[in-house]
This record gives C-alpha cells, structure tokens and sequence, in this order.
C-alpha cells in the first residue's frame, strides 16, 4: 500500500501534464502502470509465496497450492489498488503516509488476523466486510 503511495505521488504532475496535452486517459495510464509496477509487485511477492507454501509444509496439492497464488494475487493487488486510491484521494504526500499506515493496520485487525472475527466489537464488526485482509486471510 505504502509503496504504491509513494510512486504515485512522484508521478502525479506528469500524469496531469500529459493529460492536459490529451495525449492518453487514465485508463491507459492504470494499466500500463499496473503492467510495469507487476515484477515488483506481483511476481516477486508470489514467488515468495510459493516458496513459502512448500517450506512451511501446507496442503501437498497442486489445486490447494495454485488457489492459495490465486488468493495471494487477489489480496496483493487489491493492496496495491487500495494504495493508488490513496494516493489520488489525499493530494499531500506527507498526510498520505501518516494516514495510509493507520488505514491498512485497521483492515488488517479487523480482517480477523490480530483479533477473531467473533471477538470483534459490535460497533466496528461491520467494517470487517469492507476489509480486504479478511477475505485472504479467511480463504
């Protein structure tokens, strides 16, 4: 999430440059970006996954080991997209990283990681479906 922050920010006035020359969308944008960040972001995060899976002795099976790549990718770009809104939606790069810290730690207590879902506080029980750590960590 942090990550993704900070690249964004530095790329902010070029994007706005280029788009007010109409040279490309931000449709373009997103996914050329998404293609060239996928090494870092993707590719080697997954490896480390997959290495983990077999060292750390889960399930011995083909389906189990490619579901759990599939539900790695899906929280680890979903973390990734959650840091490029940030990053659009807080204009200061300063107030992005005091705030995006803060946010990620929330969906990650809530996601049932640090504190059971059934342990949860009523009043905050509700935000535990809007967290993207909870489905990968439930999967």
């Amino acid at each position: 999430v942090v990550s993704s922050m900070n690249v964004f920010h530095q790329e902010r006035a070029l994007l706005k440059r280029e788009r007010a020359k109409k040279m490309y969308r931000v449709l373009p944008y997103f996914v050329a970006k998404t293609i060239a960040d996928m090494t870092n972001n993707i590719i080697l995060p997954l490896l480390f996954c997959g290495i983990a899976y077999w060292v750390a002795n889960l399930r011995p099976t083909a389906t189990a080991f490619f579901k759990f790549l599939l539900i790695m990718y899906l929280a680890i770009s979903t973390a990734q997209g959650m840091g490029l809104f940030l990053s659009n939606a807080i204009p200061s790069i300063e107030i992005g990283l005091m705030v995006v810290q803060p946010i990620t730690l929330f969906f990650i207590i809530v996601g049932g990681f640090y504190v059971p879902l059934q342990n949860l506080n009523p009043v905050v029980a509700w935000a535990s479906w809007t967290s993207f750590a909870r489905y990968a960590f439930s999967a």
